[in-house]
């Protein structure tokens, strides 16, 4: 993982928690007031990549028609953009398709009802967003071959959340509708009835404090529906509305007049409800209570007496992200307990249907998170995973299910250009199994091309996060981050070769940020080592054709650090590297400077800034040996997330701090710094405004500061920009990624005639 700066490392990760928190660089860090902003001259453009990537699917309902054939239904999702998902089960196994929604570009499926083997009808929506101004209802039918979409019109946005079909020619579709703003939305009920040739809007909805999101029809004339605390009874063309002492997940309705709700109690713990004489009735059912935590959330079943329900048990609280699966049974008027088979690697798995085609024959859908990590830590994320239980007899059983392919997903951390060759770019992309490997990529007469890096035997996972090129020789750095050691890629004649990486002593695992090479036989990479009691500054060097280990000196009392982030050298003997460290007392950090010279490394800090932050210097370029520009951001704790304020650093004789400014409702994470001149600096990193996020450059020249939004490139919908490196003092290259509608790809911007 990149180490550039903590917003930059979370969109490497596919900015699922973290949005780039920090501000306009718009002063002078030489003592002038910025410039406006002209309009750009870069040239922006895309590296063609088709490596299948990685999606998240989930599963929100399921259908079993016959005993072995059922459909279950839900989403993919990539890059925060969803497509409607089916996931058939036939004779050989499970087989997934994704759908096209008409006219949107994304759409889920909630709910599905299949009256034969050969019919089925799932209902969702079209739109990347139930909270959306541009959402329609969204239905999918099944013919026994394929999957044909289509659109019901409507006025204001609308979308079904379940479905019920009591023959081929009559089923019921529920769900919203939505008034007012996506800022401010109100919902109501909406029930359309499908004859086997149209559908009809229904003027009989379920109306209440509630809105109706699961659905039973035994008959053509009499439905169930729950939502919330509240269960909907439609009969005589009417609907009825009756509380719930708890909250409902899920129904079923094995006859007229009997039927199960399943779900929580207001203390949050296991429920199940019964209908029976126009009554619903608490049932007694194994682990409810105070202190027990724990919720239903699907039933299906086969009779009066014979149900299976599937939920989470949450021992010790409720959101611990600890849950364990739970399965009921009812038999003989009784409901016995008994455990789900969760995958080791899924601890959060939900459940969201169940179907079931006899007592002991049934199938549970739904979604779980992989790789969740401690969600008290300041990034908690996970991938979201589908998730299948099988019970057959009284043995459930976990499936396995075919990867749902994702389109390729890639990005750029570094670049490096010389003059006269070839610019190198490195960066990372995600195989389907949510994997990081590394990319590189080089620019020629025919353009930019990009291709995986062959990882080194034994290495399963790797990233780049630097590169620095000199005639004849590319050196890329990262980590191998199946093993927690240093990365070092080197690029000669031959291509690329993987070069044993040392461990400094007492290191436990090692990460390299950046690398900046003088001559073919001297570079040196800088990043951070673990210890057993906190963080250490690595620096790795390489004389003639040996590399050696270090950790370089923290500043005096210091008690930690974040590591070093990048790094720039003037020569074999001369080089500056940044970071960012915690003094003693720990209350406030520090940005970190470290110089080489005569052989050793001597740490600096520069000027504290005003106010309770966290700086940290992402990048360094040098120009000379007498003048380098380190842009950073500084962050602040608010609550779990962090705000930032930018900042950098010029110097080194002496360093000089500036605190910028930002205009209002923009943000601008910075990464990547190159210099060209004595006085003129570039820093490129990315804005962020309610509405957009755009690839951003800044330009210091004489001390006059001015700022180039680059368009997005075409096909994505934002973009940012990781890295910078200058051939000439006139020809400049950044590198990043470009969002596009399900994935992320390689973004290259360039501009000839900087020094014009």
């Amino acid at each position: 993982m990149a180490l550039r700066t903590r917003c930059v490392e979370q969109s490497r990760r596919r900015r699922q928690l973290c949005t780039c928190l920090v501000a306009v660089f718009a002063v002078a860090l030489l003592g002038t007031s910025p410039v406006d902003a002209a309009p750009t001259a870069w040239n922006v453009s895309l590296v063609p990549w088709n490596v299948p990537g990685p999606s998240q699917p989930a599963l929100a309902s399921v259908a079993c028609p016959s005993p072995g054939v059922c459909f279950a239904v839900g989403e993919r999702s990539a890059n925060s953009h969803s497509a409607p998902l089916v996931e058939s089960r036939g004779a050989n196994g499970w087989r997934p398709t994704v759908l096209t929604a008409p006219g949107s570009e994304g759409g889920l499926l909630a709910g599905i009802a299949c009256p034969s083997r050969t019919e089925c009808i799932a209902v969702g929506l079209a739109g990347e967003s139930y909270v959306s101004s541009g959402t329609t209802p969204l239905i999918e039918r099944y013919d026994g071959k394929r999957w044909l979409a289509t659109t019901l019109p409507a006025s204001k946005p609308e979308s079904f959340s379940a479905i019920a079909c009591a023959s081929k020619s009559h089923c019921l579709a529920i769900g919203a509708q939505m008034t007012g703003t996506p800022q401010s939305p109100t919902f109501t009920g909406i029930a359309d009835t499908w004859n086997g040739s149209r559908w009809t809007p229904s003027a009989a909805v379920p109306k209440n404090e509630g809105i109706a999101e699961h659905l039973a029809c035994p008959t053509t004339t009499w439905c169930v529906a729950i939502g919330g605390s509240f269960a909907f009874q439609l009969s005589g063309g009417v609907w009825k509305a009756s509380k719930l002492q708890g909250a409902a997940y899920g129904i079923t309705c094995p006859r007229v007049g009997r039927c199960f709700a399943v779900g929580s109690t207001s203390n949050g713990s296991y429920a199940v409800w019964m209908l029976s004489s126009n009554k619903w009735s608490r049932q007694r059912v194994p682990g409810a209570g105070a202190g027990n935590y724990g919720a239903l959330s699907a039933v299906s079943c086969v009779s009066v007496q014979r149900c299976t329900a599937v939920g989470t048990n949450s021992p010790g609280c409720g959101p611990c992200y600890n849950d364990t699966g739970v399965a009921m049974s009812l038999s003989a008027g009784r409901w016995t307990v008994a455990d789900l088979p969760y995958p080791a690697e899924d601890p959060t798995m939900q459940e969201s249907a169940i179907a079931c085609t006899s007592a002991t024959t049934c199938v549970a859908v739904g979604s779980g998170q992989w790789g969740l990590s401690d969600p008290g830590s300041e990034y908690p994320y996970g991938y979201v995973v589908a998730a299948v239980l099988q019970l057959s007899g009284t043995t459930w059983t976990v499936p396995p299910l075919p990867t749902v392919i994702g389109p390729g997903d890639a990005w750029f951390s570094g670049v490096s250009c010389a003059a006269g060759a070839p610019c190198v770019a490195v960066g990372d992309y995600q195989d389907q199994q949510f994997v990081v490997k590394p990319l590189v990529a080089s620019d020629s007469t025919s353009g930019w091309s990009a291709e995986p890096l062959a990882l080194p035997s034994g290495v399963t996972s790797a990233t780049l996060n630097g590169v620095s090129c000199v005639p004849s020789l590319c050196v890329a750095v990262g980590s191998d981050d199946s093993h927690g050691v240093p990365l070092i890629e080197e690029m000669a004649t031959s291509g690329w070769t993987s070069v044993t990486a040392p461990m400094p002593s007492g290191i436990s695992f090692a990460t390299l940020a950046g690398v900046s090479c003088t001559s073919t036989t001297s570079c040196v990479a800088v990043g951070s080592g673990n210890t057993s009691v906190g963080t250490e500054l690595v620096v790795l060097t390489m004389q003639g054709k040996t590399w050696s280990a270090a950790i370089a000196p923290a500043p005096a009392g210091s008690a930690n650090a974040y590591g070093l982030t990048g790094v720039a050298c003037t020569s074999s003997t001369s080089c500056v590297a940044v970071g960012g460290y915690q003094p003693t007392p720990p209350t406030q950090w520090g940005a970190l400077v470290e110089t080489l010279s005569g052989g050793v490394w001597h740490p600096s800090t520069t000027p504290s800034i005003a106010g309770d932050l966290i700086p940290e210097l992402s990048s360094v370029g040098c120009f000379d040996s007498a003048h380098c520009f380190a842009p950073g951001n500084a962050y602040v704790r608010q609550s779990s997330s962090l705000a930032a304020a930018p900042f950098a650093d010029v110097g080194p004789s002496p360093w000089t701090t500036s605190a910028l400014a930002s205009p209002p409702g923009a943000r601008v994470g910075l990464a990547g710094a190159a210099c060209t001149s004595a006085t003129t600096c570039l820093a490129v990193g990315d804005e962020v405004t309610t509405a957009s996020q755009s690839s951003l450059v800044e330009t210091g020249s004489s001390g006059a500061w001015s700022s180039d939004v680059l368009p997005a490139p075409a096909g994505t919908v934002g973009s940012s920009l990781a890295g910078i490196s200058c051939a000439t003092s006139s020809l400049c290259t950044a590198v990043g990624e470009g969002t596009a509608i399900y994935n992320d790809v390689p973004e290259v911007a360039t501009y000839n005639g900087l020094g014009a």
